[in-house]
């Protein structure tokens, strides 16, 4: 009778860690109490893992912080989120109310490549600073760099959607120029829908209004020095 119902089954979600520690714990109680039967694999993917496992069809849906454009693969925007500083909480840095690429000159700089969408972006932001980004070192989900600042192993610049805060010994401040990151929702252009992702498509949604993320996109690209159109606006299939 329960499988009548559809109330059994299986979900495989793969995502970043910065969802997984604001979105998924909210969303995956709405939607498992609703499917009390349903087995939910989570694996911690980069964005290139995630596309091709999005495309094989080891993956029903995911969520990612960098833009992945795929044939093949259909994405949504949820949210933007700013860059941060991570850094000591005893840094002299601290003290300032924005970071800003002429205050990590001579800091030794834990960030994303220049590969990534974000790090072109930063990229960009030192040379309108009339300054090169070094990156001692590189990074490509940004949970890594957490116990590289806590053991004093540099500065770090990093998703605004983490809750770094909640780990002892670190402290977030704004990057300045604002740049953004976007929150997307992943899942195949090609294959069936398969059971039970429009319902935790729509618990992620709420999760993320739920959470205070930015969902008023626009205005905050409008209010942002520094981000991908591309990246950043509306629904793109890549189909």
């Amino acid at each position: 009778i329960r499988i009548r119902k559809r109330n059994v089954g299986l979900l495989r979600i793969g995502a970043s860690a910065p969802p997984i520690f604001t979105v998924l714990p909210a969303a995956l109680t709405a939607f498992q109490s609703r499917h009390p039967g349903v087995k939910v694999v989570c694996r911690t993917l980069s964005s290139e893992e995630l596309s091709e496992k999005i495309l094989v069809g080891e993956v029903d849906l995911g969520l990612t912080l960098s833009a992945i454009r795929v044939p093949m693969v259909q994405t949504e925007l949820l949210a933007a989120t700013p860059v941060v500083v991570l850094l000591p909480s005893s840094s002299p840095l601290a003290r300032k109310d924005g970071i800003g690429p002429a205050d990590l000159a001579g800091e030794r700089l834990i960030a994303y490549g220049s590969h990534a969408d974000v790090g072109r972006l930063l990229d960009a932001a030192f040379e309108r600073a009339g300054l090169v980004r070094q990156t001692h070192v590189e990074i490509e989900m940004s949970i890594s760099a957490l116990p590289m600042v806590q053991a004093g192993l540099g500065i770090a610049l990093v998703d605004g959607m983490f809750p770094w805060t909640s780990f002892k010994g670190v402290v977030t401040r704004p990057f300045v120029p604002r740049t953004l990151m976007s929150l997307s929702l992943v899942t195949s252009g090609t294959r069936p829908v398969p059971r039970f992702v429009s319902d935790i498509a729509d618990d992620i949604r709420q999760a993320v209004v739920h959470a205070g993320l930015q969902t008023r996109i626009r205005l905050a690209c409008a209010d942002a020095a520094l981000f991908d159109p591309a990246a950043v606006f509306g629904r793109a299939s890549y189909a």
